[in-house]
């Protein structure tokens, strides 16, 4: 008896279901047109439904495409669980030529028109909706916000919008507070009084996004009463144009460490100045990095610009105020842009003790950078990694504590003016090495003592035959990074031809 073939129809409904909702929504739309049975399966799995965005096409079209959108929300309405409307800005011929209204706002008029309840209506569940994103490229419409009073189980909630209705703070106090975790509010003006009504009413939230194109408005300080705030980013990139140079207010946030649950944080503003444990900043933040491997666990970066002040406080004080209760455990990285600290600021600080990778950019000269490493590589014993970004060492070359630092993996010196490389122990143990955009004549011969190496980025220098025969002799090195035209090819036969296991970008 011969064996029966195999068939895609003989598998089961859960299994046939699952191997639709891999093809995706929008490629499994034809798989529609096989059978009744496929056409039953692909509107009926979950995994290809639960998260679904509306969002319109051009002007012509639109009419058309709400109308099927309208059907395609009827038909798999009980499914959705995260809903994305995005009212994306079209022509409007009646308003003229230069005019754009929102889609949903255009369709709203005339016969047959479709306005947005008309697709919340069709949703069979309102507590089954976790996730509602709002997004349009036009004054959002406070009768479209009103519709996230629906929803009594909404988890998630973001506003994206050029301008948020001033009822804003009123209907966030109305929303579903005792599950409502994650709110993300963006727009060129957040309106007066919504930093208090999310202080006030929305305790539970762990996750908190404010970002607007001006000053944020409100007591910022008022967010304090977040305790359980993982993640907070105040955003603003303020032109200045509301603010006159002499009475041009402070941002003042919270300080990251009076939020006892917060894991991660970003402050920003524009020409506006951040205020912070008594510290000057244009902008500041922390944040993990996630790993798949329990056993290795993720690093904490935190990152200050602009730091300075006429009473600034000691590095010490300042990383005790920054770094967040629940993330001050993984500190291991700290990038500091264009600080004026002193260096006796910077001496006294046990929380350098954990630190694997340390970056200073755009100091003021030669010898603020030089008091500055001097003071801090002594107290980070367990350095990995250095990098010096757009520092002042055409004359002199690298400073020379970082010469005879031992024990570094990794070394960037990015956009120095570098002429040459000086020898040290800190050549002995690298095996990264980045020297982008600096001004050597030829590849420097200390590198020969880099035994280690495994990775060299010299984009930016053009390499000759000479180089060759350096560039074999380090045998470690796997990987170089030479540029469009670093590398002639004349040379790049060469390379290839004496350190065949070297990779070249």
């Amino acid at each position: 008896m011969a064996p029966q073939q195999a068939s895609i129809a003989a598998l089961p409904d859960p299994l046939l279901g699952t191997i639709l909702g891999l093809v995706g929504a929008s490629e499994g739309a034809s798989l529609t047109l096989v059978n009744k049975r496929f056409h039953r399966l692909f509107y009926s799995e979950p995994t290809l439904w639960r998260a679904l965005t509306l969002a319109p096409g051009p002007a012509p079209v639109v009419a058309a495409w709400l109308a099927s959108k309208h059907a395609l929300l009827r038909r798999v309405a009980g499914l959705v669980s995260q809903l994305t409307v995005l009212d994306h800005e079209v022509d409007d011929e009646s308003a003229g030529a230069d005019a754009t209204v929102g889609a949903w706002q255009l369709a709203g008029e005339g016969p047959g028109a479709l306005p947005l309840a008309a697709f919340f209506d069709l949703l069979p569940r309102p507590e089954a909706l976790r996730t509602l994103a709002l997004g349009c490229n036009s004054p959002l419409d406070a009768a479209a916000l009103h519709q996230a009073l629906r929803f009594p189980r909404l988890q998630d909630l973001s506003l994206t919008a050029i301008m948020l209705p001033h009822e804003t703070p009123s209907i966030l106090a109305r929303l579903p507070v005792a599950h409502l975790r994650r709110l993300t509010c963006r727009s060129l003006f957040l309106p007066e009084g919504i930093v208090e009504a999310i202080a006030q009413q929305l305790t539970g939230l762990t996750s908190l996004d404010l970002r607007s194109f001006t000053a944020l408005p409100g007591d910022l300080q008022a967010l304090t009463r977040l305790v359980s705030l993982r993640q907070l980013t105040l955003w603003e990139k303020n032109d200045g144009g509301d603010f006159a140079e002499d009475d041009r207010q402070d941002m003042c946030p919270p300080e990251p460490a009076s939020l006892p649950a917060l894991e991660s944080f970003e402050y920003s503003c524009g020409q506006r100045r951040l205020q912070l444990a008594g510290m000057l900043l244009l902008r500041c933040s922390f944040e993990q990095e996630t790993t798949s491997q329990p056993s290795c666990p993720g690093r904490g970066k935190l990152e200050l610009a602009g730091a300075g002040g006429p009473a600034a406080p000691t590095l010490h004080q300042l990383l005790a105020a920054l770094l967040p209760p629940a993330g001050a455990h993984a500190f291991d990285s700290l990038i500091l842009h264009s600080c004026d600290l002193g260096a006796a600021a910077l001496r006294g600080c046990p929380q350098l003790s954990q630190l694997a990778q340390l970056g200073l950019t755009g100091p003021r000269d030669r010898e603020t950078l030089e008091a500055a490493l001097d003071a801090l590589l002594p107290q980070a014993p367990r350095l990995e990694m250095l990098c010096l970004c757009e520092c002042p060492l055409a004359q002199g070359g690298l400073p020379a504590c970082v010469a005879a630092r031992a024990g570094l993996r990794g070394l960037a010196v990015l956009r120095a003016g570098l002429t040459a490389l000086l020898p040290g122990p800190y050549l002995s143990s690298l095996r990264e090495l980045y020297l982008e955009g600096n001004a050597f004549a030829c590849l420097p011969p200390a590198l020969a003592a880099a035994t280690e190496l495994r990775l060299l980025d010299i984009r930016g220098l053009a390499l000759d035959v000479e180089a060759v025969e350096l560039l074999a002799g380090l045998p470690a090195l796997r990987g170089l990074r030479v540029g469009k035209g670093g590398a002639p090819d004349r040379v790049m036969r060469a390379l290839r031809r004496r350190a065949p296991q070297l990779a070249v970008a």
